[in-house]
């Protein structure tokens, strides 16, 4: 048999079943088309609610305990350097620590 007339005749046998997914589909296309818009125009009202009412008070709140923020995050500061700093000096250790060790095992194997 032809491929063309197989195809024809799963066509021909198959069409209210591919007309019933067709349409399936095209619900799915439509719901997934209006999530979007939804949530693209909530993130637009959300941002522009934030933006035009609120803003103004939370700039202010943080200029209010803008003392208290520059006291803790100095304090962050040196705490990060800190701990970095110690770190380093933990990994020199080892690498120090390791580099004698091959010295050593160096030695030992060509003495």
């Amino acid at each position: 048999m032809n491929m063309e007339i197989e195809i024809q005749k799963i066509i021909r046998d198959s069409s209210t079943d591919i007309a019933e997914m067709v349409k399936e589909n095209i619900k799915k296309d439509i719901v997934n088309s209006l999530t979007w818009s939804v949530r693209e125009e909530t993130s637009k009202l959300v941002q522009e609610f934030f933006k035009n009412e609120l803003a103004g008070e939370v700039k202010n709140a943080l200029e209010n305990v803008k003392p208290q923020l520059q006291v803790e995050l100095e304090k962050a500061v040196v705490n990060i350097a800190a701990t970095a700093g110690n770190q380093l000096m933990e990994n020199a250790a080892k690498n120090l620590s390791h580099s004698w060790n091959v010295q050593k095992i160096t030695e030992a194997l060509f003495k």
